[in-house]
């Protein structure tokens, strides 16, 4: 056997012998496909062709057998060789998932080859080539490859598509209008042939594109423009909880990308145990993580910027973001790190970072997602830095639930105070989604007109009000529970079961009933997980159940499965991670909700002080120090169950630890509050 690659000869075949050996490459896709594989990775190096003439999937290092997953910046799938051929969601620079999907993105680029003896973005390399896979079309292969039908070119565009779901929905439609195109063969014109006309998925899935937001993302899109023309701007999103608030400002991420600009995101914890700036935090690591791809020589410039800008405070700042010190690596964090700061320092030290990690020339995009969970300190911070006068090319946006903010909750005063000032903010409430927009969503899930499920849609709006998130998961516990079904190449359902099925108006007792569906070992690590945080790793779960890496990664496979958890970096391969490394998230926090109310009241003291105990007792020194925070705040909500006076002497000395970090940070009521724990304890 030899690869395709090897056989990719000048003249060794003729377009229409490569449409006969894709079709059968394709039919092979299918089948790994229904075998819930996704290959990730598909390429001329990966596809074999026998002696006989028969083709072979290979290297299947990368697979999942998970239905949606979502990619990081730094995943291997950016290796040079893999990327002419990624789709863009695998480049993590996008909101978008990973599915099966992806594999006819890499499957159309590696025809694209074939077709034309190049691939779709000839002569690009690097962070160029992902740029522009995300935001440039491809030339039409019929014009570079003159004798290719223009049915054939519009073939392998559609695989192209950026969005998975202007793609082709199933290896059936590729296979039949790959046959068509050599029944035409002797047709150079498109004529009536229509791409995807018999292209029906039998695997049920929600659209992830936004549906009603054309007109604020297209306001935002404008406020990106002015920033990257050297304007500053804050805009505040409001809405309720499951209305689209984060996946309306994470589409922004390509309009980001389309002007060389960086968008990079935080978010608050609902459960409040992260440092003071968690979110800030997380979006400079983001953002850090981002430059660290970028070639030797850029990466050797910013290091200079870094060095000039922050001088002695290096030190302090990784300690904060210990991924500065790839960059900066001799930044003398053991002798520096202790500068403690008032709140105009913070700002300095802050604004002075985000100068030297923007280029000149390039706009930056910070998302603050669940302003309402953040801490004092992080608002103020957040404040400061959108009204600072030198900071140019800064998008700050931030999101919070309005109705969660009272008269005297501390986000009230900051956008209150933000109104008044010289930058007042752009504030946009987002609102569910009406009836029109509800029938366009279940049409494209149901791949069928809106007329047909007009009925079925009006029963959907009905029951969840409009809401995204609530709509998606009531879609799908009717699927689960039959009321949906595909039959004979098209999606039926029983509209009056749908109808009289009960619900209730709490998504999270939606969430509850789905989770109680698992299997019982899967039921049992979900509340550990949620008390860990919306994000975790394997090995504090380990840690946290006191189990083995592996088994606890296959009693997540059920919750992956479902989409309810999704895997971050070695998620998916456990087999390959044997330190725990890898890391999930949540799919939203009111799945993390619904998974930590599995505990009865009671439950979740002990649960806290378990974990916290488990956390202090296994951390090395250098991990206890940066994860002082998570541990007394686990251990703090379980103090009135600590009887033990050496242990209570041990949790003063964990908040006062706490505290003394909280002030060097210069978040004074966190500090406060860290100390009256250790008071109290």
């Amino acid at each position: 056997a030899h690869s395709l690659r090897q056989a990719m000869r000048p003249g060794n075949r003729e377009w229409h012998d490569w449409l006969a050996l894709m079709i059968r490459v394709c039919e092979l896709l299918g089948r790994l496909h229904e075998a819930r594989v996704i290959h990730k990775q598909l390429n001329p190096d990966h596809i074999l062709v026998t002696s006989s003439g028969a083709p072979l999937l290979v290297d299947f290092g990368m697979a999942t057998r998970f239905l949606r997953e979502q990619a990081d910046w730094n995943t291997p799938q950016l290796a040079g060789h893999r990327l002419p051929y990624i789709a863009p969601e695998q480049s993590g620079r996008i909101n978008r998932e990973i599915d099966y999907r992806t594999d006819y993105y890499s499957f159309g680029a590696t025809l694209y080859e074939l077709l034309t003896g190049q691939p779709p973005f000839a002569g690009r390399e690097g962070l160029e080539l992902v740029h522009c896979h995300i935001a440039h079309a491809p030339r039409p292969p019929h014009h570079i490859n003159r004798l290719l039908p223009e049915a054939v070119s519009a073939v392998v565009l559609k695989l192209l598509a950026k969005d998975a779901s202007e793609r082709y929905q199933s290896a059936h439609g590729i296979v039949h209008d790959l046959r068509e195109c050599l029944q035409r063969r002797g047709t150079a014109a498109a004529g009536d042939f229509v791409p995807a006309s018999r292209d029906v998925s039998a695997r049920f899935q929600v659209p992830k594109r936004l549906y009603g937001r054309t007109a604020l993302l297209a306001q935002l899109e404008g406020r990106v423009e002015a920033c990257a023309a050297g304007g500053r701007a804050i805009v505040l999103i409001s809405g309720y909880t499951g209305v689209g608030k984060s996946s309306l400002v994470h589409e922004l991420r390509r309009a980001v990308l389309e002007r060389n600009g960086h968008f990079a995101s935080g978010k608050f914890d609902q459960y409040r145990r992260n440092p003071p700036h968690s979110a800030l935090l997380q979006a400079l690591r983001e953002l850090v993580r981002q430059h660290l791809t970028e070639p030797g020589e850029r990466l050797a410039a910013l290091g200079l910027r870094l060095r000039e800008q922050l001088g002695g405070y290096l030190g302090t700042l990784v300690r904060l973001l210990p991924e500065l010190g790839l960059i900066v690596p001799d930044s003398g964090v053991t002798t520096t790190s202790q500068h403690r700061f008032d709140e105009q320092g913070r700002l300095h030290l802050f604004t002075r970072l985000i100068d030297a990690l923007t280029e000149p020339g390039q706009a930056l995009t910070l998302f603050l997602d669940d302003l309402q969970w953040a801490d004092p300190a992080s608002l103020g911070l957040i404040e400061s830095l959108a009204t600072h006068a030198g900071l140019p090319r800064l998008l700050l946006v931030g999101s919070y639930r309005h109705n969660e903010i009272g008269p005297g909750h501390a986000l009230a005063g900051f956008v209150e105070r933000l109104r008044r000032s010289a930058l007042p903010p752009v504030e946009l409430r987002l609102q569910p989604l009406d009836l029109a927009q509800v029938r366009q969503l279940v049409a494209d899930t149901l791949r069928c007109s809106e007329i047909e499920c007009a009925r079925l849609a009006e029963a959907c709006h009905e029951k969840t009000q409009g809401n995204p998130f609530f709509l998606n998961q009531f879609l799908d516990a009717v699927y689960e529970e039959g009321l949906i079904r595909f039959h004979g190449q098209r999606w039926e359902w029983d509209e009056a079961a749908i109808r009289a099925r009960a619900l209730s108006t709490d998504v999270v007792e939606l969430m509850v009933t789905r989770l109680r569906r698992l299997p019982e070992r899967t039921r049992a690590v979900l509340p550990l997980a949620a008390c860990i945080g919306g994000t975790f790793d394997l090995k504090t779960l380990s840690i946290v159940g006191e189990g083995r890496t592996r088994q606890l990664a296959h009693d997540l496979v059920p919750a992956l499965g479902e989409g309810l958890i999704m895997p971050l970096d070695d998620g998916d391969r456990p087999e390959r991670d044997p330190l725990g490394r890898a890391r999930y998230r949540f799919a939203h926090d009111r799945v993390q909700q619904a998974a930590y109310s599995l505990l009865a009241e009671d439950a979740r003291e002990q649960l806290h002080l378990r974990v916290g105990r488990l956390l202090r007792q296994n951390l090395d020194t250098g991990t206890l120090d940066r994860r002082v925070f998570e541990i007394a705040g686990h251990l703090n909500l379980a103090r009135s169950t600590i009887d033990d006076p050496d242990e209570r002497i041990a949790l003063a000395n964990l908040n006062l630890c706490a505290g003394l970090r909280a002030r060097e940070s210069a978040a004074f009521e966190s500090a406060l509050d860290y100390l009256d724990s250790g008071l109290d304890a």
